[in-house]
């Protein structure tokens, strides 16, 4: 049995409230749901984040997500050139969205936000949405920053409790 036979049970998508589709977002921006083959895409890179988890030996949670402090953790095992993260041989983008679909993931389960495409005057990106009160947030790219180390070494610690306040519309995570 090699290091990754046993995968995780895979984190139920979350559902994807009807007001996401009927709710306009503020002028100039266009919010879409995930198309099918963007789903896939993106169970890629919760497969390589199963990965990345298992070989630092952190397991999902109950609902099968993995915390922000084990993103935080996979981060600093990257910075720091993890060997246990260096003999997967990840290129820093691939490695930087796995990451970022997990703390997605995770910041949906917190406030009921869902993953989107999100278009305005500066382009496409995938964000998490919370359509009651337009938040969003753009885990790929937080992760991205801070798995270069520009941005200090806990980013994500860091980002997590004002993200979520920022997609619960300033208002303190429910924690669903």
């Amino acid at each position: 049995m090699g290091l990754f036979s046993k995968q995780p049970k895979k984190p139920k998508e979350p559902d994807e409230p009807e007001e996401l589709q009927q709710m306009p977002a503020e002028s100039g921006v266009v919010v879409d749901l995930l198309n099918d083959a963007e789903k896939n895409v993106f169970a890629g890179y919760r497969e390589n984040a199963a990965k990345i988890f298992a070989a630092l030996k952190l397991k999902p949670g109950k609902n099968g997500l993995y915390s922000a402090d084990q993103c935080q953790t996979a981060v600093t095992a990257w910075l720091e050139k993890d060997p246990r993260i260096t003999s997967l041989e990840l290129p820093v983008d691939e490695y930087s969205f796995a990451v970022g679909v997990s703390w997605g993931d995770f910041l949906n389960q917190q406030v009921g936000s869902v993953w989107v495409v999100l278009e305005d005057q500066y382009g496409n990106a995938y964000a998490v949405y919370k359509a009651a009160s337009h938040g969003r947030s753009f885990p790929y790219q937080v992760a991205f920053k801070a798995t270069s180390g520009e941005y200090g070494k806990r980013l994500i610690e860091t980002a997590t409790p004002t993200t979520l306040s920022v997609l619960n519309g300033g208002q303190a995570p429910t924690g669903k």
